[in-house]
């Protein structure tokens, strides 16, 4: 891996046949943050979706099977990427919302998805983590499972410096209001020690914009709020176990910190 590909964080993808989010790639404000996802196609476990769906999903027929369509087996070509590079606006991470002005990631104006509706930042554990700072909620799926819009909920998108939750989920999707993006986190296992230093700076530079930020009262002010108590929010996974058998788990995503736990039979 080289430098520059250290330097990634992670691609966000739009999901098949969601029009919403192909739209915030062709936004101008995202222009900086467009990448080719050529060389990612091979890697992901990437939905296939047409290039220009206002002219490929016109061609979708049903099948026999009312619940089955069948579409062209297209990839993206397009997606947004977040990097250490591309510093955020901000003091709280990487925000995704409306406004052009505060985000470093703009969406489409669809109704319920809020100016600033939620941020891409670190935890303590170097995971990478989406937080919710909306009105109407967010929902991340994991392999299809998902507790609908939550909101200011916390959810963990990588398992940082370990090999815990969630390492075992082969596809990661966003849920903004109805814009869906695959959520791609850039593997660096090769070089944990170079990649923890680089999510440390990060750190550091939004805490200092954060400083910042609190002697500057007239200006939009990203400083993150105080988490508030959060009731749990139980994700299910079923596991194979060593025995052939399989074991049911639950996660909580408003703690997502926390390991799994084993639902007793």
């Amino acid at each position: 891996m080289d430098t520059a590909s250290l330097h990634n964080i992670a691609w966000l993808i739009p999901s098949a046949g969601n029009r919403w989010a192909f739209q915030a790639t062709r936004i101008p404000a995202n222009s900086a943050r467009r990448v080719n996802l050529a060389p990612l196609v091979t890697r992901a476990n990437l939905d296939s979706i047409p290039e220009d769906p206002e002219e490929d999903f016109l061609s979708e027929k049903e099948n026999e099977n009312e619940n089955e369509t069948c579409v062209s087996p297209m990839f993206p070509r397009v997606g947004l990427g977040i990097s250490f590079d591309h510093k955020p606006k901000g003091s709280r991470g990487f925000v995704i919302g409306t406004d052009p002005h505060t985000c470093d990631i703009v969406l489409p104006r669809v109704r319920g998805i809020s100016r600033r509706h939620c941020y891409l930042t670190f935890d303590s554990d170097k995971r990478l983590i989406l937080r919710d700072t909306s009105k109407h909620g967010t929902a991340v799926w994991y392999d299809g499972h998902s507790n609908g819009d939550q909101r200011r909920a916390t959810w963990v998108l990588s398992s940082g410096m370990s090999y815990g939750f969630p390492a075992m989920v082969n596809k990661i999707v966003i849920d903004i209001q109805g814009v869906r993006f695959q959520i791609v986190v850039n593997e660096c296992l090769p070089h944990l020690e170079e990649y923890q230093d680089l999510v440390d700076d990060f750190l550091s530079s939004i805490a200092a914009a954060s400083v910042a930020a609190s002697f500057a009262p007239s200006r939009p002010s990203l400083v993150p709020a105080p988490l508030r108590i959060q009731r749990p929010v139980f994700v299910k996974y079923t596991i194979p176990s060593d025995d052939g058998t399989q074991s049911d788990y639950l996660w909580n995503a408003a703690k997502p910190w926390e390991p799994l736990v084993k639902v007793a039979s």
